[in-house]
């Protein structure tokens, strides 16, 4: 007797699941239910929207009428209707045609498209907030990035010069990087070649910074193949295409060498 009950509770539970796939699913937008309230939804109204979804997408009911979805509600016929018109004048309703084949004729459905088009402008606009959120964080991290690197710039050349640099060598400082866009890399290399030189002075470094931006140098890489080419060009005793053995030239040579090589 009690595995009689038992198959037979067995059977209604296997019937029953089987009977909830086949009645099929409504898929409700989870941005709908985020947003609702937002739209000026409140539940019983959410509640009207996704039975009409529901009628419309599983039961194959255009036009749901009011006696129907009271049917499906808490809510009378007569507040329904009353909520279809505030829905419909708020514009998350609309009344559209569409032609029947079948039964070749003209018939009307509700249309959600208002619906849909005030959830995308939430969408959108919370979006826009996060990608606003985003760049700004970007932006105040890469300051920070900048103002840590330019710190450790100015403490570079303080430990070269053994002073605290001035107003008007940070304002130089400021120029090379802000003005003539070289990096903090290439101005420390600059600064190493100055002291190499025993030239411990702003207006060699900015000489020598002035020749590698003629020549469209932007990065340490640059610098050491510009030099590699050089080198080659005067082992071979050739010179670049155009370029006049006269005074000017000979004194660009004498600047590079001196710039490169002393």
């Amino acid at each position: 007797m009690t595995r009689g009950k038992r198959n037979a509770g067995g059977n209604i539970t296997a019937a029953f699941g089987a009977d909830l796939f086949a009645q099929g699913v409504t898929v409700v937008p989870n941005l709908l239910l985020r947003y609702y309230r937002a739209l000026g939804l409140d539940e019983r109204e959410l509640c009207l929207l996704l039975q009409i979804m529901r009628l419309m997408i599983s039961e194959g009911v255009p036009l749901p009428t009011a006696s129907l979805l009271a049917a499906e509600m808490t809510l009378d016929e007569d507040e329904i209707k009353e909520k279809l018109v505030s829905l419909r004048d708020r514009g998350f309703l609309t009344i559209k045609h569409y032609y029947d084949e079948k039964e070749d004729k003209v018939k009307n459905t509700f249309g959600l498209e208002g619906l849909f088009l005030k959830i995308s402008d939430l969408w959108a606009e919370e979006k826009m907030r996060e990608h606003t959120r985003a760049e700004a964080i970007m932006e105040k991290r890469r300051q920070k990035a900048q103002e840590d690197e330019r710190t450790a710039l100015y403490q570079v050349f303080e430990g070269e010069f053994g002073t605290p640099l001035t107003q008007l060598q940070l304002e130089q400082i400021h120029k090379w990087l802000e003005e003539d866009g070289h990096s903090p890399e290439v101005i420390v290399e600059a600064l190493r070649r100055a002291v190499l030189q025993g030239k411990r002075n702003f207006r060699y470094i900015d000489s020598i910074l002035l020749e590698w931006k003629r020549n469209n140098l932007r990065t340490v890489e640059d610098i050491n193949r510009f030099e590699a080419n050089y080198r080659r060009r005067i082992r071979k005793g050739s010179r670049p295409a155009g370029e006049r053995d006269d005074g000017e030239q000979e004194e660009k040579r004498r600047a590079i060498k001196l710039l490169y090589y002393n």
